[in-house]
């Protein structure tokens, strides 16, 4: 029975998060695009959606419609990976989780101490040259999260 999604942006997340668990013996699927959930018997399935590189609106609704089909099959608990530098459509795919589970509260926490990925008040640092410094490539929109 299916108990735990994880919806990756991208392939190599997918994977990471993935054998985290089956490391532990936990059966676990890797999937790439969109997926049955109702046909899955591992206990966890890990959805690659390939949206890292679509659109705002496009991640958005592939989040959406992966976590609708979850809450309709009855997948008790929801994971959504994100990239530890904070690349993709991060603020819109969690919105977008958030709304279509029909949550209240939706946890993130994006630092990563092992590879040097710590939050201090609002931004996240990476740690470089022994330094900590803020990531500021891209912007976290979450103003939908609020």
């Amino acid at each position: 029975m299916l108990r735990l999604l994880m919806i990756a942006d991208d392939f190599t997340g997918a994977l990471d998060t993935g054998v985290q668990l089956a490391a532990h013996g936990i059966p676990t699927q890797v999937v790439v695009g969109q997926a049955d959930l109702s046909a899955c018997s591992s206990t966890v399935l890990v959805v690659d959606t390939e949206t890292r590189h679509l659109s705002a609106a496009k991640a958005a609704e592939a989040v959406a419609r992966l976590t609708r089909s979850a809450v309709e099959n009855g997948v008790g608990c929801i994971y959504k990976k994100t990239d530890s530098a904070l690349r993709g459509n991060i603020g819109a795919e969690l919105a977008a989780l958030l709304k279509a589970s029909g949550a209240r509260n939706l946890p993130f926490l994006p630092a990563f101490p092992q590879i040097g990925r710590t939050t201090k008040g609002r931004p996240l640092h990476r740690r470089c040259a022994g330094e900590r410094k803020p990531l500021r490539h891209r912007p976290l929109r979450t103003g939908a999260l609020r």
